[in-house]
């Protein structure tokens, strides 16, 4: 078999319908009709799509009443989700267009599209499924939105059900975005919402801006700059700035608020690891923990270059404040009561420390690693001492 007309009237298929049909040619007569279509679970196994076997797609031209290669596809607007498998192995694609009302984007819906190239998003698009929904679509190199806020608020599960996993180029509104600024009414950036972007020259969190979650910009191996916001509490999940090598500043206006952000236990969830350089209000300088801090947070100078005072009403470093730092210098003052695991570890630039009098506790690995750290200076009969 060669050829097979699809009608608005099909609803769902069988498993093995398809099998053995590589030179099936599929002819479809509504494509809002053909999206609706369930092919079983859409994965592939059981060939209930014909694209899976012949993958060559002609769709109905109302213009020149005829059947045309499907290269450049438009969902009509009365689509509302895409269902299992919808496009999976179709090879004649090239672009689509996904249409404002679409919400959902079921499993497999463009796996092993091999020749798509781009593909446009909707801002009502809320939620994908984490299985196979672009796997093998390696031509891929342009997302287009027109909305960065409902982009922010995605639910992608993992990172290949985010088209920009391949595609890497992000474009607004018809320009690829290189400088991105999160806007306010993005208060949380869901997970992955940036993965792999390589397009991204610089970062800028708008003010209102609260929680980052995990991966969001991992794999943009092109941001060099992240301006954080006052309002952000919470970067939460794992590695939201791995692999982000070319990372060398990190603005701040507030920080004390810098101070109070969380990372859990996920120190690449602080841009400050690989950009080292913390500027304040545009000031390159030494830092000076505000005096309203009194806890140093987990992670919180991880990877910094500046040298920095931490003074007396600061009682609590926790676990890896000053992680792998690349400061020559941080100055412990009189008042510091608890200095915690792995506080510095990895500071191989720390040539000299100063235990305050006040210390009562200090864990064992706290300074593990620091190789150069020659200068070790604490009080006769202090805790230090003993």
């Amino acid at each position: 078999m060669e050829s097979i007309y699809i009608p608005a009237s099909l609803k769902t298929t069988g498993k093995y319908a398809f099998y053995g049909c590589s030179k099936l040619k599929t002819y479809v007569k509504d494509i809002g009709a053909w999206c609706g279509i369930s092919f079983g679970d859409g994965s592939g196994r059981y060939n209930e799509n014909p694209l899976e076997a012949g993958h060559i797609l002609y769709i109905y031209d109302s213009v020149s009443d005829d059947y045309v290669l499907a290269e450049n596809i438009i969902i009509p607007d009365t689509v509302t989700e895409l269902k299992y498998g919808s496009f999976n192995g179709c090879t004649s694609m090239k672009s689509i267009v996904l249409p404002e009302g679409l919400t959902t984007i079921e499993s497999c819906a463009f796996y092993d599209c091999t020749n798509l190239e781009s593909i446009t998003i909707p801002s009502t698009l809320t939620s994908i499924s984490k299985y196979y929904v672009f796997d093998s679509c390696n031509k891929l190199k342009a997302v287009y939105i027109s909305d960065l806020t409902a982009w922010c608020n995605i639910a992608f599960p993992n990172e290949s059900s985010n088209p920009l996993y391949y595609a890497k180029n992000l474009y607004l509104n018809g320009s690829l975005i290189t400088d991105l600024v999160i806007p306010a009414a993005a208060t949380t950036v869901k997970q992955y919402a940036f993965f792999n972007g390589t397009c991204l020259k610089t970062l800028e969190f708008s003010e209102g801006v609260t929680t980052v979650e995990g991966k969001v910009f991992y794999g943009c191996s092109n941001l060099e700059s992240v301006t954080v916001p006052s309002t952000l509490t919470t970067v939460s999940g794992g590695n939201a700035f791995d692999n982000c090598n070319k990372l060398n500043a990190v603005y701040i206006t507030d920080l004390e608020a810098w101070c109070n952000i969380d990372y859990y236990t996920n120190l690449n969830g602080n841009p400050l690891l690989l950009a080292h350089n913390l500027y304040v209000n545009g000031e390159y300088g030494t830092i000076t923990v505000p005096s309203t801090v009194s806890t140093l947070k987990f992670g919180v100078f991880a990877g910094i270059s500046n040298d920095v005072v931490v003074p007396g009403t600061v009682t609590t470093i926790n676990k890896s404040a000053f992680w792998k730092c690349t400061s020559s210098s941080v100055n412990l003052k009189e008042g510091v009561q608890t200095i915690g695991e792995y506080a510095f570890e990895n500071s191989k630039y720390l040539t000299k420390m100063i235990i305050p009098r006040s210390v009562t506790s200090i864990s064992s690995n706290s300074f593990q690693g620091c190789s150069n750290l020659q200068q070790y200076y604490c009080y006769i009969r202090s805790y230090a001492d003993s």
